[in-house]
């Protein structure tokens, strides 16, 4: 098992690009070059974009019991840093394929703001598109953080993501701390407070630590299905 500690900011968080990211590390005695193992940075990069969209909807105990909207609403967030403002069905069915697997079921048709209810991606059947607003979000007065604590446990052919997250309500003075983000939002079950301003207003990620053993395990199972990782669960216990 091995260990990592992630400050998470899962409203503002920017996700480093892995998919494609390769370095190379020179043996001292040799001229040869390890590369860096890509499945695994591309199946951790996987587990934030999702962990990004679907953190207060958790848990997903089977992938297909999740809605054709958010299906489709996640495949159009993968996109937010891209300059086009169209898509094809064929690039969503890519998308949606490498997260979710080749069986994965959807429809095609408009997509639909979940905080809003309006329409945010027109579907057009003829054209076989969807076409979208670049819009620019400013997530600078977010109410809420998180703090992630994270392990992964690799297998020959699953990839296990495991992370407790500390959720940090930041409209509460002192702040006010929760084990979930259901907990956060129906403001249930606080497991303790932080006053920012004895530390000039800055949240050090270690605090996290002081909490560490009343957090739940949620847990982001994939398994590779023709070499790639794709998401099979996200279990809490």
């Amino acid at each position: 098992m091995k260990k990592i500690s992630i400050l998470l900011l899962v409203v503002a968080v920017v996700l480093i690009g892995v998919g494609v990211f390769i370095t190379f590390q020179k043996d001292e005695n040799s001229n040869s070059n390890k590369q860096v193992d890509v499945a695994k940075l591309d199946v951790l990069d996987k587990a934030n974009r999702i962990e990004k969209y679907f953190m207060d909807k958790l848990p997903i105990t089977d992938v297909d019991s999740i809605s054709n909207q958010d299906k489709l609403n996640f495949a159009l967030s993968t996109l937010v840093n891209e300059d086009a403002t169209s898509f094809t069905e064929e690039r969503l069915e890519k998308i949606l394929k490498a997260y979710f697997g080749n069986d994965v079921t959807y429809e095609n048709e408009d997509i639909i703001s979940p905080s809003t209810d309006k329409v945010i991606a027109k579907y057009d059947a003829k054209k076989k598109q969807y076409t979208y607003n670049k819009t620019t979000s400013d997530n600078s007065n977010s109410t809420y953080e998180v703090l992630s604590y994270s392990n992964y446990e690799e297998g020959v052919n699953t990839f296990d993501v495991e992370r407790q997250y500390l959720v940090i309500d930041k409209e509460q003075s002192p702040y006010v701390l929760y084990s979930t983000y259901q907990d956060y939002e129906n403001k249930t079950n606080p497991i303790g407070t932080y006053d920012i301003s004895a530390t000039d207003n800055m949240m050090p990620s270690s605090i996290i630590d002081d909490y560490i053993t009343l957090l739940p395990v949620t847990t982001y199972s994939f398994v590779k299905q023709d070499g790639v990782f794709i998401l099979k669960s996200i279990i809490i216990a």
